[in-house]
């Protein structure tokens, strides 16, 4: 497990039809609903401009649990972070082997990690605290990046020669309904990247692509936990 860096972008949308309507490619995408929940812990280090969050995805009545984590965001038209998410299977023995206890946390192992139970176990053993929750449903698909951008365009547009393995490259789709954010339903397109020079060149593909739908002045920049916390805390 390792880092890789998240790029993406979030669009306004009222309804999912108005976003076939910009997009009628994705008519044909089989997207899966989920739902989920989600905790922002430690508001320390919420405050320097990371992000540590466990999660539950419940996909095909299955639960899935993730502790996750994200690094400052470096992006300007995009969000980009540097993030990992790792799978909880045993409360007991991931934070053994987790590289977010151990390498970016950096807790000291306790011979008493057999006391975890509960998910509240866990948090208290690694003196996490719980700073933000939400949750709500998404619809997720992917779609190869050819069937939304002409490739000639798009290279003549950025000025290289080739975009990697272009034919190869895929956006990651999300359609997110959460109330408890300002904006109900959001639309995020997200690819992503294996460095930092990499992830730099799919925030212009990303931009690109807002350009040639005219979707700039629906772009939300800031993210659903930024969001939250500045309804929490009663900013415009």
């Amino acid at each position: 497990m390792k880092f890789n860096y998240e790029v993406e972008t979030r669009l306004k949308f009222n309804n999912k039809y108005e976003i076939l309507d910009v997009f009628p490619q994705f008519k044909t995408l089989n997207f899966k609903r989920l739902k989920w929940n989600t905790i922002i812990l430690s508001k320390p280090i919420f405050l320097t401009g990371r992000q540590l969050r466990i999660s539950d995805v419940i996909l095909d009545d299955q639960t899935y649990t993730y502790l996750g984590f994200k690094e400052e965001d470096i992006g300007s038209f995009c969000n980009i972070r540097a993030e990992i998410d790792e799978q909880i299977l045993n409360l007991q023995e991931f934070g053994k082997k987790s590289i977010i206890i151990n390498k970016v946390l950096k807790s000291v192992q306790n011979p008493e990690n057999n006391k975890i139970i509960t998910i509240d176990d866990f948090l208290k053993f690694y003196n996490l605290d719980k700073f933000l929750f939400f949750e709500g449903e998404s619809e997720i698909a992917s779609i190869e990046l050819s069937n939304i951008i002409n490739r000639e365009k798009l290279l003549q547009n950025l000025k290289v020669e080739k975009v990697y393995k272009l034919d190869e490259l895929k956006l990651n789709l999300k359609i997110m309904y959460c109330n408890y954010l300002k904006y109900p339903l959001l639309f995020e397109i997200e690819m992503i990247a294996k460095n930092k020079k990499q992830a730099f060149l799919f925030e212009k593909i990303i931009e690109e692509i807002a350009d040639l739908y005219n979707l700039k002045e629906q772009v939300i920049r800031k993210e659903p936990p930024i969001l939250l916390f500045e309804i929490n805390n009663n900013f415009s």
